[in-house]
């Protein structure tokens, strides 16, 4: 008696708590939160040799269709002449993303702002010892994107952004396009 008591208490359990598939969520969804990480190539301005870039983001969906993502990167590409001198970049950028359905594949739009820092590395000397003090410079982007979903909640990203980056008229122009592609999970 006592193991149909426990067994009927599981199986009243099992029904209480099951989630149908067709009513759980799709992602992205209105609330959903999700980080990325990227890798690629960062293409500048012809005074500047092409460089690896990385960078990370945090992305909420406002709607399922439109979403907020912060989003920090770094490069550091040569100067095109000088070899062992190199401009380090880091930015912080706000972005507000579109995309629309497609099933497994989510094309989307990306546009925002953001803050780059600028750092002059002289003669490949070591990070303690770079010469300049950071430069804070304001920025726009924008670009365009696709992710395909893997799994429900996991996506492989591929994006390409344009980052124009201001600057005075007689220094070299940190501007550039970032090739990417990366890895995006759902948290919810």
């Amino acid at each position: 008696m006592r193991r149909r008591l426990c067994s009927a208490f599981i199986l009243l359990g099992f029904l209480v708590f099951a989630v149908p598939a067709s009513a759980q969520l799709t992602q992205p969804h209105a609330g959903a939160l999700a980080i990325a990480g990227e890798a690629g190539f960062f293409v500048p301005d012809k005074e500047f040799g092409i460089a690896p870039t990385i960078s990370g983001s945090a992305e909420f969906y406002l709607l399922g269709r439109v979403s907020v993502r912060g989003l920090v990167g770094w490069t550091s590409p040569d100067f095109e002449l000088r070899s062992v001198d190199s401009l380090r970049q880091v930015w912080i950028l706000g972005d507000v993303l579109y995309n629309w359905e497609g099933g497994a594949w989510h094309p989307f739009l990306v546009g925002g702002v953001g803050v780059h820092f600028l750092k002059t590395k002289v003669a490949g000397q070591p990070a303690g010892r770079l010469q300049d003090d950071w430069r804070k410079k304001g920025g726009l982007n924008g670009g365009a994107g696709i992710e395909h979903f893997s799994r429900h909640d996991i996506t492989v990203k591929v994006e390409v952004l344009y980052q124009y980056v201001a600057h005075d008229a007689f220094e070299p122009n940190p501007s550039g396009l970032a090739l990417k592609i990366g890895l995006k999970k759902y948290l919810w």
